[in-house]
């Protein structure tokens, strides 16, 4: 049958709502208790893959287990609706705590805002919203006709919530647009409601100013000064976390409850029985609320599946997750994010390289099989005992080896330790052709997928170093052809300098020890202590400064102006090749990383080719040292 589509969303008849729903067919629009009660009869659980794949309990006992279990479902994706895959680059993960926050977060996040909806404040706003209800209801009765959700319903929860939050009840109209852009328009036109998102979002973080610039004994006494002056553990709350309340409770706030106005009044119009009843006995109203809340919910949140879990006979298996460093360059955790994986980044060590502290929890309670790890700028982790955390764990080892071509641990070079060693041959790197790069492994089943992704079509037979050809034929109908081989070009290139991987080597240490001699002159500079076991080939060099950011950037241009470029992983916005985790918001929200804040804060990074002579090198410490800060 045609397809008809919602915005950018495809719609097609549902014709088994058990293991094909879809929350937009029309008839489940119109109708979802029916559905409801169709698959409560034989499928307690139905199955989707029309807008991400998804699972929905319908029996209340199944419903409850999921909201209340925290170790198998998160918050941090609320959306019954995802976006297609090729829309969601680039968009950051909307947060509106408490509700996309989890234990522990979720605890203090909903506790910020107890104060304000305490019953004895909601009671001072009880006249406010009765003089507001009249106002509306005479004006209605002035006219003719009136539309009770338009007319009614819409304005009587932007007004109340405008003034709990402290913002000018006369930007009602824009607070209305966009609500209606972000939550009803955005299902045909998400352009609209990213956009509509963006302004709210800088709406509040203006308003979020202006309360922070204010002496505190003349703020006003709202919700925002209130997210404003709480602290957690001594600090500031969080900019995002700040905004992203301020959103929902606006937001969120204005529909839901002008739905459950509407959904009563259309429930009481279309029901005079249950009209007649209310008027007959007033005290019924207050259960008359609550059920009529029940029934026409007027919000419905998802949870993401976190952890392997069974919900009435049905397996539930989150996206996997792979174990990653936190300090690496974006293609890293891009690759987990093209592979469609969920990166858990593993914290920075003050030498900057893996905390194998960590690690082993991370390895413990994550459920990641993998474990990418970046030797980052030639820093190598205890390879022995990563190895050992893996292989406790069954996890697999893949070693990011762009800048440790030739090194190695204990003897063994890296890209050998684990599963798979990937390599860069990018114009910075030991051997370069401009860009590309090779793998190594000793996995016969890899090297086929491997070779068959590569883009050899079904011309394996022509690799030189190929597994036997009963491997390719468990793989060759299931793997996909990605076409991102090397051309012949960029291997002869390659080839001849694979010779001179050890002399490079030697030369890049001799560069790195005359460079690391001058730098350690400057005081304040902090090298790393490289370990015994590591035999190193650099191609830059990273040291420490204790600054404050100001002071950071201030040497960071000093240095410029003097022709020295030196790299800050601290900057607030990602520049050319260098940017952090912080800066990477297509990542699953993380677990708080305050070591690799600290050591990402105070790391710079210098290049050091092999032309640099112990003169250069003298000159360059000299720039170090007198660049002000």
């Amino acid at each position: 049958m045609t397809e008809r589509t919602a915005g950018d969303f495809p719609i097609s008849p549902t014709t088994d709502w058990g293991r094909d729903l879809d929350i937009l067919d029309p008839r489940y629009v119109a109708d979802p208790f029916g559905v409801w009660r169709e698959l409560r009869d034989g499928c307690p659980v139905a199955f989707s893959e029309r807008r991400g794949r998804a699972w929905m309990p319908v029996n209340y006992d199944d419903i409850s287990t999921v909201a209340h279990d925290t170790d198998h479902f998160s918050s941090r994706r609320i959306g019954v609706v995802d976006l297609p895959e090729d829309e969601r680059e680039g968009r950051p993960l909307l947060t509106a705590p408490p509700i996309t926050s989890d234990p522990p977060e979720h605890t203090w996040a909903r506790r910020i805002l107890l104060p304000a909806f305490a019953p004895g404040r909601i009671e001072t706003m009880t006249p406010i919203t009765q003089n507001l209800a009249r106002e509306l209801l005479d004006s209605i009765a002035a006219g003719c006709q009136a539309d009770a959700a338009r007319d009614y319903a819409q304005h009587i929860p932007v007004r109340v919530i405008a003034h709990m939050l402290g913002v000018p009840a006369a930007d009602e109209e824009m607070f209305t647009n966009w609500a209606v852009r972000i939550l009803q328009e955005g299902f045909n036109d998400l352009q609209k409601s990213l956009d509509a998102i963006i302004e709210t979002l800088e709406y509040f973080g203006a308003r979020v100013d202006e309360r922070a610039a204010l002496p505190a004994d003349q703020r006003p006494d709202d919700l925002i000064t209130l997210l404003v002056e709480t602290e957690i553990d001594g600090e500031p709350l969080d900019r995002r976390h700040l905004l992203g309340t301020c959103f929902l409770l606006l937001l969120a706030g204005i529909d839901t409850t002008w739905s459950a106005i509407g959904s009563s009044l259309w429930h009481l119009a279309t029901h005079p029985e249950d009209q007649a009843r209310l008027r007959a006995e007033p005290d019924l109203i207050d259960s008359a609320v609550e059920e009529l809340l029940r029934v026409y919910s007027p919000v419905t949140m998802a949870r993401e599946v976190i952890a392997d879990v069974d919900v009435a006979g049905c397996p539930m298996k989150p996206g996997d997750k792979v174990l990653t460093s936190s300090f690496t360059l974006a293609p890293v955790p891009g690759a987990i994010a093209h592979a469609a994986a969920q990166a858990v980044l593993v914290e920075t060590a003050a030498d900057y390289t893996t905390d194998l502290d960590d690690l082993a929890r991370k390895a413990a309670t994550s459920g990641a099989k993998v474990f990418l790890l970046s030797h980052m700028r030639g820093h190598i982790t205890d390879l022995r005992t990563v190895r050992q955390i893996c292989d406790r764990h069954g996890i697999a080892l893949v070693e990011d080896c762009a800048h440790t071509m030739g090194a190695r641990w204990e003897g063994r070079h890296t890209g050998t330790w684990g599963k798979v060693g990937c390599y860069s041959s990018q114009t910075y790197k030991h051997i370069n052709s401009g860009e590309g790069g090779l793998l190594v492994t000793d996995d016969d089943d890899v090297a086929a997928q491997a070779i068959l992704m590569s883009g050899c079509y079904m011309m394996y037979e022509q690799h030189i170093l190929r597994p036997p050809a009963d491997v390719f034929e468990r793989w060759r109908y299931d793997t996909p052809n990605f076409s991102m081989r090397m051309s012949n070009l960029a291997a002869a290139l390659l080839r001849p300098q694979l010779a001179l991987l050890l002399e490079r080597g030697e030369r890049g240490r001799r560069v790195y020890a005359d460079l690391a001699h001058e730098l350690a002159k400057t005081p304040g500079v902090s090298l790393p202590v490289r370990d015994v076991r590591e035999d190193f080939v650099p191609s830059s060099i990273q040291f420490s400064l204790r600054l404050a950011p100001a002071q950071m950037q201030r040497f960071v241009d000093e240095c410029a102006l003097r022709g020295l470029y030196v790299k800050w992983f601290g900057l607030p916005e990602p520049i050319a090749f260098t940017s952090h985790f912080g800066h990477w918001h297509y990542l699953p929200e993380q677990a708080p990383m305050p070591q690799s804040v600290r050591v990402l804060s105070q790391l710079l990074d210098l290049r050091t080719p092999l032309s640099l002579t112990p003169a250069d090198c003298h000159i360059i410490g000299q720039v170090v040292g007198a660049s002000p800060r």
